[in-house]
């Protein structure tokens, strides 16, 4: 079960204006058939879980807002599956040119904290049997301008810059690869409102990663002394809404993005992902969400046999995701408004290495309060 507050009040700023604050609490229970994406043949626990979340947002509309979230899952009979995620975001909006394009900046950090159950083995991620279960936790700073121009003839041009930088869990007596790194990445979308019925995004992106320290691979795996690595990226992208009835909304999406290093290419990838979601508002005002989603990841080499693990890197895979969401309001009791929920989602991945090869399965269903 999923319960959310939702908390709105009207706070005075230092300046005397007023601030619009909302405040939301969340808890809820939920089932995992593999939490950690095992295959089958290591041992695969399913595990119930509880969820929680806590939000606070200041301001609404233009000027200055700030977000704040902690989000929690708790497994119920492995700890090892529990996760927190801490997100402030603090951003301005505003128009310019007379009303006509509008600009957004913000400042984000995201704090992950989790333990890695190695795919390998299906226990805690271990050096040489010391525990490094803390190995992917990370901090991410991140500042970013969002710029949309409306043009002539029902288009909108769309430019998306973003610099970030990301540390990780330092193990400095196992002697593992440094994966801090700063990266930025420039988008650009051309958007047009074709009908009335019709809207299409045009994507392109081209991002660039530049590690602290860690060494480059020739391509049978041999680490190169003295070298850095850094990523290039070139993503291509199209996005479309179809609207097909007065209530539904068909989304259709799919991206191509490609990964050269600055080496022999042994971290070189091509990353081909589609999705298909139907969004469809019932004549009782539920909420239906219909999705799938493919993901095709391989890499240039020839081999697919080195283990990535040590280096957060996702292996070469290939598979869908299918999910469903239903929200139903329920009606105003005791002065909050009520809906009734329920989400499931199935996984369905290849790879070729078999440790890679997972199925998974997840179900909630709750309630959610507004006040």
């Amino acid at each position: 079960m999923k319960i959310n507050c939702c908390l709105v009040a009207i706070l005075l700023s230092g300046s005397g204006q007023l601030v619009a604050a909302e405040f939301e609490l969340g808890s809820g229970l939920g089932f995992d058939s593999n939490p950690y994406r095992l295959n089958d043949s290591l041992p695969v626990d399913e595990e119930g879980f509880v969820s929680s979340e806590a939000r606070l947002r200041l301001g609404e509309g233009r000027g200055v807002s700030a977000d704040f979230r902690v989000i929690n899952d708790s497994y119920i009979d492995d700890s090892r599956g529990d996760r927190t995620l801490i997100i402030s975001n603090l951003s301005w909006e505003n128009q310019f040119s007379d009303s006509e394009h509008e600009i957004r900046l913000s400042l984000n950090d995201r704090r992950l904290d989790r333990t890695y159950v190695s795919r390998l083995s299906g226990d805690t991620y271990a050096v040489r049997s010391t525990p490094a279960g803390d190995r992917y936790n990370y901090d991410r700073q991140s500042l970013r301008a969002q710029l949309e121009f409306n043009l002539a003839g029902r288009n909108q041009l769309l430019l998306d810059l973003d610099a970030r930088t990301q540390n990780y869990e330092d193990f400095p007596t196992l002697s593992l690869v440094n994966l801090d790194y700063d990266q930025w990445s420039a988008e650009v979308t051309w958007r047009n409102f074709w009908t009335s019925r019709l809207r299409v995004d045009f994507v392109g992106e081209i991002s660039n990663r530049d590690y602290d320290s860690r060494e480059l691979r020739s391509l049978d795996g041999a680490i190169i002394p003295g070298s850095r690595s850094r990523y290039d990226y070139t993503r291509l992208a199209i996005n479309s809404r179809i609207r097909t009835g007065p209530r539904t909304y068909l989304y259709l999406n799919i991206s191509n993005n490609l990964r050269q290093d600055n080496g022999p290419g042994y971290y070189d990838t091509d990353d081909l992902s589609g999705s298909v979601r139907l969004r469809h508002q019932t004549s009782f005002d539920g909420v239906l969400n219909l999705s799938t989603n493919y993901r095709d990841l391989t890499y240039d080499r020839s081999s697919n046999t080195f283990d990535l693990e040590t280096e957060v890197e996702a292996p070469d895979s290939r598979g869908w995701r299918w999910s469903f969401s239903y929200e139903q309001p329920l009606g105003e009791r005791f002065g909050a408004n009520w809906f009734w929920f329920a989400e499931a989602a199935y996984f369905d991945y290849d790879s070729g290495r078999s440790i890679y090869i997972f199925e998974r399965e997840t179900y909630q269903t709750g309630l959610r309060i507004e006040l």
